[in-house]
């Protein structure tokens, strides 16, 4: 008994320290509130985005560093070895076709490109322009 009585006292006192005490005077500021707020919410989403694109990365990763399957057992495409004829023509070559041309220049370089005798726009002065 003699022990419960120095608790119980004991807890009288403790009681009447802590009814003593007053709350500090403290003002919420709503401003400084609300910027709190807004910036744990932004932070959050910026850990989403974070998150997504370390998971797309580690996927990625994954994909590319997975081994390719053997191409050991894929059968072998059959292929045509005869030539395939589209309508032989006996007209002469154009001088103005691209065959032609890239034949000439082969042979006998740029200089023996034949002149156009056509040309298709005339030369652009600078001045006309503005």
């Amino acid at each position: 008994m003699e022990f419960k009585d120095q608790s119980d006292a004991d807890d009288r006192a403790i009681i009447s320290a802590l009814k003593s005490v007053a709350p500090a005077a403290t003002a919420i500021d709503p401003l400084a509130a609300a910027f709190a707020a807004g910036s744990r919410i932004s932070r959050r989403r910026i850990r989403i985005w974070q998150s997504a694109a370390a998971l797309s990365l580690a996927l990625a990763s994954a994909a590319w560093l997975r081994p390719q399957p053997s191409s050991d057992r894929a059968t072998p495409l059959a292929i045509r070895t005869e030539p395939i004829v589209v309508g032989a023509v006996d007209q002469p070559i154009s001088d103005e076709s691209v065959f032609y041309l890239q034949r000439v220049v082969l042979q006998r370089g740029l200089e023996a490109l034949p002149r156009l005798a056509n040309p298709s726009s005339r030369p652009v002065n600078i001045e006309e322009l503005y």
